[in-house]
């Protein structure tokens, strides 16, 4: 997770005129992304959903209190108590350590990120976990590191259980860290380091690292209840497969029963679908946006109407990659749901025709020949 506080931009001119094509290349590249996202987003969709329903013509709601050996095999839900043995789960490294189920060590770096504006590059220092490739940047003197220091990491306690059932170390190393760990400011950190903020760092600085700082972050896990959706295996549990093959094991909060389990896995199907449909419909527009720039452009320096055919030009763009995003999903979905796939072809249709009559409305009329009398 890129952190955007605390950073400093660098202007770079290039040192010529962009090349026309690469908003060319940049569009297609666009195109490419936001079509497999959005594909294989339905497609993950729709697999979810039938294992969700799997899930719940399957599983069956069973007390944590005893493990009966007849629930061997059996998708079953169950929840109480979530007990941890009175011990520290401990990062060696850092020296820091709390009584939890998992504790989980976050490293970013301090790394440049390149932006493209219309005739220049501009450069930002940024906190991310991901390290970013700089060997693809348009100009020099913004090399990022080729590995981190440290490597994030999960520490897990040694046995979690829920009244006679014990969690699988997968469960344990799987399971969310919902709070934010408060580092001591006397913990025994490596030479170099210390406590800003709530980080471990070894920046001077950290309202302004270097390039290859890093800071450290720690969550975990304060669960007081559990509910586990999973196979029985005697006293404890191994993955359900669905029909289509997916694999589920939770480990959620509170007290839930198999319904409530059922429900939550929908919503999040549900949020996951919309924010990449979202973020895949947004690339395909300007993907499409990038495609006329070069048109754009050249529209520009003609006066007065220059400005409303630029503005013209990627109003359609946009509203092509629009219609694009509609049929990706329309096929996507047209094995699964003919009726919301063809629902989904009207609205690009209707999309289009709007798009069209604006377009014909903005043309200039022709001119009259103004004739005198005599």
């Amino acid at each position: 997770m890129a952190a955007n506080d605390h950073t400093k931009t660098v202007m770079a001119k290039n040192s010529g005129k962009k090349n026309p094509l690469s908003g060319v290349i940049a569009g297609i590249g666009l195109l490419i992304i936001g079509t497999v996202i959005l594909w294989m987003n339905e497609h993950d969709y729709v697999e979810n959903m039938k294992a969700v329903k799997d899930v719940s013509e399957t599983v069956i709601d069973v007390s944590s209190e005893t493990a009966d050996p007849a629930n061997n095999g059996k998708l079953v839900c169950l929840n109480g108590d979530f007990i941890i043995p009175d011990e520290t789960v401990e990062d060696p490294e850092f020296s820091v350590g709390t009584k939890t189920a998992k504790l989980y060590r976050i490293v970013e770096v301090c790394q440049w990120r390149e932006s493209e504006d219309d005739d220049s590059y501009s450069y930002k220092k940024e906190w991310s976990e991901d390290l970013i490739d700089s060997s693809g940047f348009h100009e020099t003197g913004h090399k990022n590191p080729d590995a981190k220091a440290y490597e994030n990491k999960s520490f897990c306690i040694s046995k979690a259980e829920i009244g006679a059932f014990t969690l699988s170390g997968e469960q344990l190393e799987n399971l969310e860290t919902n709070e934010t760990f408060t580092i001591s400011s006397s913990a025994a950190l490596p030479q170099g380091y210390q406590v800003s903020d709530n980080y471990i760092t070894n920046a001077k600085d950290m309202n302004n690292p270097n390039v290859g700082d890093i800071r450290i972050r720690y969550e975990y896990n304060t669960f007081s209840t559990a509910t586990v959706l999973a196979v029985q295996d005697n006293n404890s549990f191994v993955d359900y497969i669905s029909a289509n093959g997916i694999a589920i094991n939770r480990v959620d909060e509170g007290n839930l029963n198999g319904s409530q389990v059922v429900n939550k896995m929908t919503d999040e199907n549900n949020a996951l679908k919309w924010a990449l449909r979202l973020i895949g419909s947004i690339a395909v527009m300007l993907g499409y946006v990038s495609l006329v720039g070069p048109i754009s452009r050249l529209a520009s320096f003609v006066p007065l109407l220059g400005g409303l055919v630029g503005f013209v030009l990627s109003l359609a763009a946009a509203a092509v990659g629009l219609i694009h995003s509609f049929i990706v999903i329309a096929i996507a979905w047209f094995v699964f749901r003919p009726v919301f796939s063809i629902l989904l072809i009207a609205v690009a249709a209707v999309i289009g025709v709007a798009v069209f009559l604006l377009i014909k409305k903005k043309k200039p009329a022709p001119e009259t020949e103004e004739r005198s009398i005599a």
